[in-house]
């Protein structure tokens, strides 16, 4: 019940006999439901940030890109350099600019997903400052415009966050064009 409430799930008919079934069911649903949006292109990224058991910071990136009708694009995952969690989530987000300004979708318009919800407000309200060092390609700014910064729930994020928390135990950024 704490999983309606929560509003993880939608209410239905097989709850009560295939919770689990429901719980996988609604959550394909949801995803399926953000490319329904009009956009050439949708991202999820994530970051994953820690201090080890032997002090030591352990930052990772990870996401990937789909194009409108769901064909998985490009996937990445790898370690930081990062000073906290935020940074880490800014950090994914500068991959993920670079690549697709770098690639054949260029000029496409795109949905960023994080569940870094400051981090989306801060972008969507334009305070948060790109330093032009964190983009390689100066033609990035302006594929800014044509990109949209959404909230997205953590639970649906997992794959994101999962490529984010291997990607802190990694020894270099692995990407690939699918």
């Amino acid at each position: 019940m704490w999983c309606q409430a929560a509003n993880l799930i939608d209410d239905g008919p097989t709850w009560k006999t295939n919770p689990i079934g429901m719980i996988l069911s609604s959550r394909k649903k949801r995803l399926s439901s953000l490319f329904n949006a009009n956009s050439d292109l949708i991202g999820f990224i994530d970051g994953a940030w820690k201090i080890s058991e032997e002090n030591k910071i352990q930052a990772g990136i990870g996401g990937y890109l789909k194009d409108a009708k769901g064909n998985l694009i490009l996937v990445f995952s790898g370690p930081v350099l990062a000073s906290s969690a935020s940074d880490c989530e800014f950090r994914a987000i500068c991959f993920l600019i670079n690549k697709i300004v770098s690639s054949q979708w260029r000029g496409k318009s795109c949905i960023i997903y994080s569940d870094s919800i400051v981090l989306v407000k801060d972008f969507q309200q334009s305070k948060f400052k790109i330093d032009q060092s964190e983009l390689e390609n100066s033609n990035s700014f302006i594929l800014l415009s044509k990109v949209e910064f959404k909230k997205i729930d953590r639970v649906l994020n997992w794959e994101a966050g999962n490529l984010a928390k291997e990607g802190a135990l990694k020894d270099k950024i692995l990407f690939a064009w699918c």
